[in-house]
């Protein structure tokens, strides 16, 4: 009898929690990463500006680089809502909590990365929260206008 129970509540529990979160007005769960280049790239998001964030809710990037044809686009989910990151914190790999200031989004050449197996940062974008919002939590390679006042190495006018 307690197998009946079990198995119901359980796959209750799993239905619900493999169901993708919808983003809102004040809580993201994606970004969206645009190629509007003529060759392929690889991208990475990293959602500190020290290198030394750790994820126990699963975020963006576990240093896994998502590829994006030419001229396409990739949507990267979360499984928390990265405003709170910037808003209510985030622990780190030395024990310390803290908020946020930015999200690093490193863009590689693909065709670097994949015959040569090395990295050939081509822009790096320091965003902060607001800028995200500006850009309706779409980033786009090569930068757009919208983008010419956001922080990136090398500094790049759009």
């Amino acid at each position: 009898m307690k197998r009946f129970f079990c198995l119901p509540a359980l796959l209750i529990l799993l239905l619900c929690t493999a169901c993708p979160k919808e983003d809102t007005e004040s809580c993201h769960y994606s970004i969206t990463v645009i190629n509007d280049s003529n060759f392929n790239i690889y991208y990475d998001i990293y959602p500190d500006t020290t290198g030394t964030y750790q994820s126990p809710n699963g975020l963006i990037s576990n240093a896994t680089y998502h590829k994006v044809n030419s001229h396409d686009n990739k949507q990267d989910r979360s499984r928390s809502c990265l405003e709170y990151m910037f808003t209510k914190g985030v622990s780190f790999y030395d024990g310390s909590f803290g908020l946020l200031d930015s999200l690093r989004i490193y863009i590689f050449d693909a065709l670097v990365l994949e015959q040569e197996l090395k990295f050939k940062t081509l822009i790096r974008y320091d965003l902060t929260l607001e800028d995200l919002r500006k850009l309706d939590w779409t980033v786009t390679y090569p930068p757009t206008e919208a983008m010419k006042d956001m922080t990136m190495y090398p500094p790049n006018e759009p």
